[in-house]
């Protein structure tokens, strides 16, 4: 199957990708990204990296990665997504 614009819609792709909802699994992979990052040492690079706030103001504030993985923790309703992840069991419930 070509994947170029002509005459593929959104059915096809479904049929390519075997997922129900494109967004929904990208959405279900950041978290369980994140939730790696979040038991990783505080100390690694990767850690510091996306724990990062940026200091100063310059104009409307870019969209963040975490940004949106803390709109997604609210959708679930968990309160602190720090300390939610370290508790595996608990989490995997969630997914």
């Amino acid at each position: 199957m070509r994947m170029d614009c002509e005459g593929n819609d959104k059915f096809e792709l479904h049929k390519v990708f075997k997922e129900a909802n494109v967004l929904k699994s990208i959405k279900l992979s950041q978290l369980r990204y994140a939730c790696d990052i979040c038991r990783i040492d505080p100390s690694s690079s990767t850690f510091r990296i996306c724990n990062y706030k940026p200091i100063g103001t310059r104009g409307r504030p870019k969209l963040r990665w975490t940004d949106c993985v803390e709109d997604a923790f609210k959708v679930l309703k968990v309160t602190n997504r720090k300390t939610a992840p370290k508790r595996r069991l608990e989490w995997k419930g969630v997914f």
